[in-house]
């Protein structure tokens, strides 16, 4: 101990390389590490005062219980663990001074010789010394972690099978669960059910479900549906009821009472300057079969469009979809009345189309799935909405007219949603020339 600056260098060197030795070494590597530390601890009785984890003086943590000093020992989240040198039990703190000696002490008080302060943080010394006890406390944490990674990994696949299993809808929320639906989720039934009327399984007992009714019932969706259910209804009452099936497949009407009502009449459009009946069939159906699968198509999918666009940019591309069907029809059609919502039904199909492509680099990572699953059903709709337009009684012009307009008009409507400026503009610029240019070239096309 002749010089202290000459044995503290030599001394710290010894330290750090026995205190950087593992404890998961050998048995040999672990009782120098040990002895060294002895050595130094009676060279060196006092550490340098800057020790790591010291509380404030009105902080009382709970202390580390053995076990948890056994369990950091033997899994090796402390790198040097020796016992303090005051004899309070605990292990050293870890860390070194200034000068690279490693710290002897667990904290101030025991380094000083005032008594263990409660403040301190440091870990107990485990019971054990010996190797072969170290040994098995490694092999316990080893097990442990194993133990734990499994169950976590039980967890996420439940957790992943669930998530699979559940179905969800941005109106309505998730289908509720029922008492004894296990792991797999609802079964198929219900979900086919909850997939095409969602509103059937959703009760108003739930804050959620009273908000999702209290959407759905203030829609524009909503609104026009029951207008054209009265509408229907009147024509059905003052013009004879119901007529035959050879007259009237769709269970409705006859004609002569659907064109007293506003039907698509192009005689009376240009000669009688009726021009109202531009808009008026997206209010009448030819019967109750065309009601109910109009209905399904706007009580369902356009009902979830109004919640993500908004009122009145939904109710804009329902309109001009709509009169511009008519408008179509009256040129590729002009001997045969029309009446049906289908055209503004297509019209909110082809923006949809549109919309998603706008948006498309806006979606989080773990809705990307679902985004390239919806394109994909969009396309398969308009795909089958063209397909089955030119099946007998049914207005193949006034279907593909709105799919067209909806598309042209959603560029101009949602083209606020693209970030950049230049973009921004082109898309509406160019939505604004397709979709004027296709009203005003059906209009110049008329069969005056």
């Amino acid at each position: 101990r002749g010089s202290r600056l000459e044995t503290r260098p030599a001394l710290a060197s010894l330290a750090f390389a026995c205190s950087r030795t593992h404890v998961r070494s050998r048995s040999r590597s672990f009782a120098l590490a040990r002895a060294s530390a002895c050595a130094m601890v009676q060279v060196l009785p006092f550490p340098a005062w800057p020790l790591p984890n010291i509380l404030g003086a009105s902080a009382q943590p709970s202390r580390p219980t053995a076990a948890a000093g056994a369990a950091a020992w033997a899994a090796g989240s402390v790198d040097d663990m020796r016992p303090c040198q005051a004899g309070c039990g605990l292990a050293a703190a870890p860390g070194s001074d200034r000068w690279g000696v490693p710290f002897d002490t667990c904290c101030r008080g025991c380094a000083t010789g005032r008594g263990h302060e409660d403040t301190c943080a440091g870990f107990p010394l485990p019971p054990f010394m010996d190797d072969e006890a170290l040994a098995m406390a490694m092999q316990v944490a080893e097990l442990e972690g194993q133990h734990q990674a499994h169950t976590a990994g039980l967890r996420a696949e439940r957790e992943s099978r669930a998530e699979a299993a559940s179905v969800s809808d941005q109106l309505w929320g998730d289908l509720p669960s029922r008492v004894g639906e296990g792991a797999q989720g609802p079964p198929a039934w219900r979900r086919a059910g909850f997939f095409l009327l969602p509103c059937c399984f959703v009760s108003c007992t739930s804050a959620a479900g009273r908000r999702a009714w209290r959407t759905f019932l203030r829609s524009w969706s909503v609104t026009i549906a029951l207008a054209q259910v009265v509408i229907l209804v009147l024509a059905i009452q003052l013009h004879g009821g119901f007529v035959g099936v050879e007259q009237n497949p769709s269970i409705g009407p006859h004609y002569h009472a659907l064109d007293a009502m506003g039907a698509k009449n192009v005689a009376k459009i240009l000669r009688g300057g009726e021009w109202w009946r531009i808009l008026t069939p997206m209010l009448l159906h030819g019967g109750v079969m065309h009601l109910v699968g109009n209905l399904l198509v706007q009580l369902r999918t356009a009902a979830v469009l109004e919640l993500l666009w908004g009122h009145s940019a939904w109710l804009l591309v329902y309109v001009v979809s709509g009169a511009y069907a008519t408008l179509a029809s009256c040129v590729v059609l002009p001997k045969q009345l029309g009446v049906g919502s289908s055209g503004a039904l297509c019209g909110l199909i082809g923006a949809w189309l549109s919309f998603t492509l706008i948006t498309w680099n806006q979606t989080l990572p773990y809705d990307i799935k679902a985004r390239n699953q919806q394109v994909v059903s969009i396309i398969f709709s308009i795909l089958m909405i063209i397909g089955l337009s030119f099946m007998p009684m049914l207005d193949f012009a006034a279907h593909i007219g709105g799919l067209i307009s909806g598309a042209s008009l959603a560029m101009a409507v949602f083209a606020g949603r693209l970030q950049h400026r230049g973009t921004r503009w082109s898309t509406r610029c160019l939505g604004v020339v397709i979709c004027g240019g296709l009203i005003i070239g059906t209009l110049l096309w008329l069969p005056y």
